[in-house]
């Protein structure tokens, strides 16, 4: 111990020395001493826990994964040369053990098991070595000489992706099923050649794998950087994700989850808007306070603390509630990126120990990045004593000691003894005998007892199906569950499989069936989809329906083929035939073929027989209208004219045309007098008929338009001068110049100005110098602008019109505004625009020096609470893309705690020259297509037939795969020249509030539940008029009601519930405010209690204080088995 210590304090000194050479470097006196008391002092721990150093550097540097093996021995890897191989440095990366041989809490020995590998991002004890997630293999490490280091390597599995150095395989575990779980990221693509075929994942997802057999599967799909999974006492498994920010995810086979690539549908996490966590673990056992049992933990790195959370049940899936912190640290460098139990009841926590984080925004090369240093903390329980060693299994037919742990509260103890009766047997011991004999001397053993068994059995690769069928039956849904995921993983084994799985897809809990349902997936018949579908004869949720949804799906390619031939009609039940046939829709959107025809063929069927409900008519209308081709869009359009149709479904057939005509161009076959048939009729919305003559070209309509462009409904009149735009001929030209020119809204000249310009860029300019003339100058033009930002030939066109043209500076404002806005570098239009308006914006061009100072300023002058207040503005629309704590923007990061991850130097840059380092996942697209239009936006989800972007307005774009030209990288969409106005203080406070998120103090956002996201609108008699606009609570939860600009109003927010019961809010507002739910007033000026039945609620404030401060938060019922979540976003 005091010879580590010695090098622990001579490494630090050492650092000191190589800081103080460098110090010139740009803000490196910020980098704190490696000193681990220093350190240990800067912690703040929950009420009742204390921590101690278990290990540290030198020999324990950069731990990424903990592993305890069955000795109680901690395996750690090290991946010192993480993120960037430097040309010509060695493989020096290392595997280390751990040991703690006198029990005392603090490490004895580290000694080195493996050296010379590079990037090991997992470590796994078992099968008589240690799996090692390398770059892009598996590979096995084993001593075969005893001297404690290894000396033979064996490579299990390659041709796993590595195109991203943090997004590599990794993170390593053992399931309850004695199956291998590791990750992958998003930015890796792998391919994996195996005895039972190729396995393919591109993108991130987790991994299952059987040492015995070598099959490999892809368990999930999905997450964007996924660091932490765990099963529970069930086997029910949670994951988490170091770039996805919504805290818990709730995981099963299949699933597909957030950022998973080409996927139609995903599930969420379940605390959205929550920090970005790495690693997870679920505290029990005697170690473990009352207060904290079940509870989940994990490490929000970037903010230097673990989270706890807070699970319960909620119908088939779970509900998380953050709660307070277990650890938090002002300690830059504390890095917590995996956390775990271990054998004395202790929690260990990895500390990778960096002031820099991170790769995709802060240069490889950066001084500050430290690649030596790394820690093991223990924290412990007050007033708990550390659990006994555990015992040596000296025999091997030691029953009581090799079985007799499975009984345990300890989860480590429990899945100890499954991993050592495997490394016996694997050692040439046969246990099953052992295990079958001693099963059957515990006459009183409980259901979660012969779970522990039956898994047991898994990890030993044998069947017991009469133990199985037992549990299957158990009185307790959770154990049901499990015993079908068991069943799940022996069906080619099982004859009746189909005949349990047909009465556990009824059974009382959701659960159960969500977990039969999966298992139906894997038997690849007809038969399994109609049973799998008839689960929705019961309550369903979004758990549930999505794995309806997902086992149809996948087996579309089995089924389809049977409702062709008529072999199957789904128990003749329409409902279930109108699931099935959209999820097969969606398959096809993937895999573009010949079902498309049938499919919308048949939805249309439905659709016209008025058999359906109303959601599911609206559902299977746009599919068709994704799918349908002329002849049966012809179909549809002869419903729309036939007097006949009800006038609800005709009315959704011009809709259904209308989609089909927006996203794909597409129209039925004959058209001739129908549109003006379906207006006289009323068969639908008059504006969308409007536009449909435009879409389709129709001539015909051409006086009409020019009518209604002049009439007297606003709507109308817009939707008439777009559909003149899309007619596009000479004569609609014309038209279109003249409405620009006259004595119209200003709304109509606008439109009138951006429908030209998709037709004559040049021409559209013209119209467009009248507009600025003539417009009064509080206009809000960026309309006119956009549309030229949106054509190949529009900012061209603009440019040269603005050239010796005068505007007002306003205007000139708004259109540089737009033009930054933009994933296209348009410095030239944005010159002329500012010398047409005779703009004169202040730009930030620092020297060095000045850059320095302003740097270290921000720590000195910098004022958090005013720079909320910049930040706020809504002149700087920083809400508009970015959201704190999941309420705002989508379009941009989650800023809930990038102070802490963020050097203030970084932010800096990030503000003034936004295109100097963009955040992943945020690298926009620029996609021009054959119509001339020019879109950019982040990408959200391509598939075989259309692009999706996100752009800059927040708004899902949909792109026609075959319209596209080309597509390249743009820009960042955050606008340079943003903070051009801002005084030097303003940028100041602005910086310094940003660099205060998330650390600990004011600006963290902690684990009340309160409401972060409304929806203002003017109010008339204390009712809401239609015109909400978002706005959002400070960090501290607080809604200045002077943001909303208004001297009163109502204030509205929702909240979701999924399984009903009383739910309640803590209300901090005024005196003579009125409060609403679901429209009904309700009494209550600091507490609200409402019954709240499944589904949305919206809760009013009516505010007649413009000084008004409003602060809400939800709290829990104890005793209430409500769950609800509140709504964030935009």
């Amino acid at each position: 111990m005091d010879q580590t210590m010695n090098k622990t304090l001579l490494a630090a000194f050492t650092l000191m020395l190589a800081v103080q050479s460098v110090s010139a470097q740009r803000n490196l006196k910020d980098v704190p001493s490696p000193d681990p008391a220093i350190e240990k002092a800067s912690f703040r721990l929950a009420d009742g826990f204390e921590i101690n150093l278990f290990a540290a550097d030198p020999l324990v540097r950069k731990p990424v994964q903990m592993a305890f093996d069955p000795e109680g021995r901690l395996w750690v890897s090290s991946p010192t040369m993480y993120p960037q191989i430097r040309p010509g440095d060695p493989e020096n990366d290392r595997i280390v053990v751990i040991e703690d041989k006198d029990g005392d809490g603090t490490s004895d020995s580290v000694r080195i098991f493996a050296e010379g590998l590079m990037m090991p991002t997992g470590v796994l004890p078992g099968d008589g070595g240690v799996y090692v997630a390398h770059g892009n293999e598996i590979i096995h490490l084993s001593d075969t000489n005893g001297d404690g280091r290894s000396d033979r390597r064996k490579v299990v599995l390659d041709g796993f992706g590595t195109e991203d150095t943090h997004h590599v395989i990794h993170s390593l575990r053992w399931g309850p099923d004695g199956l291998m779980y590791f990750h992958q990221s998003y930015y890796i693509a792998s391919h994996i050649e195996t005895q039972f075929g190729v396995r393919r994942m591109n993108g991130g997802g987790i991994w299952q794998f059987d040492t015995q057999t070598g099959r490999l599967e892809p368990y999930i799909h999905g997450l964007v950087n996924s660091w932490g999974h765990r099963f529970n006492r069930y086997g029910a498994s949670f994951a988490t994700d170091g770039a996805g920010g919504e805290g818990i995810n709730y995981i099963f086979p299949g699933a597909m989850m957030l950022a998973s690539p080409h996927s139609v549908r995903v599930l969420r996490g379940l605390n959205p808007g929550m920090p970005k966590n790495a690693g997870l673990e679920i505290l029990s056992g005697r170690g473990i306070p009352d207060a904290w049992q079940g509870r989940m933990i994990s490490a929000d790195f970037r903010a230097n603390r673990i989270n706890s959370y807070e699970i319960s049940e909620d119908g088939s899936g779970y509900a998380s509630v953050k709660k307070e912190d277990l650890i938090q640290s002002t300690h830059v460098s504390f890095r917590p990126i995996d956390m775990m139990l271990g054998p004395d009841g202790a929690i260990y926590v990895a500390d990778w120990y960096s002031p820099i984080i991170q790769h995709g925004e802060v240069d490889f090369k950066d001084e500050r990045r430290d690649r030596v240093h790394g820690r093991i903390w223990r924290i412990t329980a007050q007033g708990r004593p550390a659990l006994p060693r555990p015992h040596t299994i000296k025999e091997p037919d030691d029953k009581k000691r090799l079985f007799g742990p499975l009984e345990s509260d300890e989860q480590w103890s429990r899945e100890r003894a499954r991993r050592l009766i495997a490394e016996i047997q694997h050692g040439g011991s046969k246990m099953t005998g052992l295990l079958d004999r001693w099963v059957a001397e515990q006459e009183t053993a409980d259901d979660s007892l012969l779970l522990e068994y039956l898994w047991t059995y898994q990890t030993l690769r044998a069947d017991r199906p009469a133990l199985l069928r037992r549990l299957l039956k158990s009185a307790d849904h959770n154990v049901r569950a499990a015993a079908v995921r068991v069943l799940s993983q022996s069906l080619s084994r099982m004859p009746d499989g189909m005949s349990l799985l047909s009465v556990l897809v009824a059974d009382e809990h959701p659960r159960v069936r969500l977990e039969a349902v999966r298992a139906l997936a894997g038997l690849r018949s007809t038969e399994a989809a109609v049973v799998a579908l008839r689960a929705l004869d019961l309550p369903t949720d979004r758990f549930l329906d999505f794995a309806i949804w997902r086992t149809t799906w996948e087996l579309a390619d089995v089924w389809l083929p049977a409702l062709e031939a008529g072999e199957t009609d789904f128990d003749g039940d329409v409902s279930h035939l109108t699931f099935a046939l959209q999820a097969a829709a969606d398959r096809t959107n993937l895999n573009s073929g010949d079902s498309s025809k049938s499919v919308a063929s048949r939805l249309l069927e439905l659709i016209f027989a008025d058999t359906i409900n109303r959601q599911q008519r609206n559902n299977s209308s746009r599919v068709v209208a994704a799918l349908a081709t002329p002849a049966e869009l012809q179909r549809v359009l002869n419903h729309a004219v036939s007097v006949e149709t009800k006038p609800t479904l005709r009315s959704m057939c011009v809709s259904l045309l209308l989609h089909a005509a927006e996203s794909r161009r597409l129209r039925p076959d004959s058209i001739e007098g129908s549109l003006k048939t379906i207006a006289e009729s009323r068969g639908g919305k008059l504006t969308e008929v409007v536009l449909l003559a435009g879409y389709w070209k129709d001539v015909s309509w051409d006086p009409l338009l020019a009518e209604l462009a002049r009439g007297e409904d606003e709507e109308t009149a817009l939707a008439a001068i777009r559909s003149i735009g899309l007619l596009g001929r000479d004569d609609d030209e014309s038209l279109l110049s003249q409405l620009a020119a006259e004595s119209l809204s200003p709304s109509r000249r606008m439109a009138s100005v951006a429908a030209l310009v998709g037709v004559d860029p040049d021409r559209a300019a013209e119209s467009a110098r009248t507009l600025f003339v003539e417009l009064p100058t509080a206009t809000d033009v960026t309309p006119v602008f956009g549309a030229f930002l949106d054509h190949s030939r529009g900012p061209q066109a603009l440019t040269k019109l603005l050239k010796g043209t005068r505007i007002p500076p306003d205007f000139a404002r708004l259109g540089i505004r737009a033009a930054r806005s933009s994933a296209i570098d348009h410095s030239e239009l944005i010159d002329a625009i500012t010398a047409s308006g005779d703009i004169q914006p202040r730009q930030w061009n620092l020297s060095e020096s000045e850059y320095t100072q302003l740097v270290k300023d921000v720590s000195i002058h910098g004022d958090a609470v005013r720079g909320e207040s910049v930040f706020r503005r809504r002149q700087l629309s920083c809400l508009k893309c970015h959201a704190i704590a999941g309420a705002g923007g989508r379009v941009a990061p989650d800023l809930v705690s990038v102070g802490a991850s963020a050097p203030v130097d970084y932010l800096v840059d990030s503000l003034l020259d936004p295109n100097k380092k963009i955040k992943e996942n945020y690298q926009s697209l620029v996609v021009a297509t054959d119509e001339g239009k020019v879109h950019n936006g982040i990408r959200v989800s391509q598939s075989e037939r259309e692009l999706i972007l996100r752009s800059a307005e927040d708004v899902e774009v949909s792109i026609p795969v075959d319209t596209i030209e080309f597509q390249k990288p743009g820009v960042s969409l955050m606008p340079a020249g943003l903070v051009d106005n801002l005084t030097r203080q303003e940028l100041l406070d602005l910086v310094k509030f940003l660099s205060q998120l998330g650390r600990v103090g004011d600006f963290a956002v902690g684990p009340q539940r309160y409401v972060r996201r409304w929806q203002v609108s003017p109010s008339t008699g204390g009712v809401a008029t239609q015109n909400r606009q978002p706005i959002y609570s400070r960090v501290d939860g607080v809604l200045p009601f002077a943001d909303s600009g208004l001297s009163a109003g109502v204030l509205q927010f929702e909240v979701e519930v999924t399984t009903p019961g009383r739910i309640a809010f803590r209300l901090e507002i005024p005196g003579n405010a009125v409060v609403k739910v679901d429209g009904q007033p309700v009494e209550g000026q600091n507490n609200l209690s409402i019954d709240a039945t499944r589904g949305r609620h919206t809760v009013q404030i009516v505010i007649r204080d413009s000084e008004a401060e409003v602060r809400v938060e939800m709290i829990n019922i104890p005793g209430s088995p409500a769950q609800a979540r509140l709504i964030g976003g935009k």
